[in-house]
């Protein structure tokens, strides 16, 4: 998901502005720490963000994992969505797409071919 999209997505969907947000990457530094404390407070219940949140995080109570407009790579939304379901209770992981979307195969190959065959060469499959 983009920086514009996860602001577009907070505009269209708030219905509780006090319990839905965004982040990314472009947020001031200040700004981030608030939106992640109230995350991890529980104060949201919905958090519009791109892949880089939650990097580095294991916080387990993350039961949905929404893939909005598809995803940039498989790597990304293996990440994304190994996300939820840590605290071992039923998680769900959903990607929501237009009808006409159709993935950038070289784009995708390009990204994920070197991190696999790295994987597939160090444990010798």
């Amino acid at each position: 998901m983009s920086v514009a999209m996860t602001e577009d997505l907070y505009n269209d969907f708030r219905v509780d502005q006090d319990r839905i947000h965004f982040y990314h990457g472009q947020l001031k530094t200040e700004q981030k720490a608030i939106v992640f404390e109230k995350w991890i407070k529980g104060d949201f219940a919905l958090l519009f963000c791109t892949s880089g949140f939650g990097v580095g995080i294991d916080y387990g109570s993350v039961t949905l994992a929404i893939h909005y407009e598809g995803f940039w790579n498989l790597l990304d939304f293996a990440q994304e969505s190994g996300r939820v379901g840590r605290n071992n209770k039923p998680a769900r992981s959903l990607v929501l797409l237009r009808a006409n979307w159709s993935p950038n195969l070289e784009h995708m190959l390009a990204q994920d071919a070197q991190p696999v065959l790295e994987y597939i060469s160090e444990h010798g499959y």
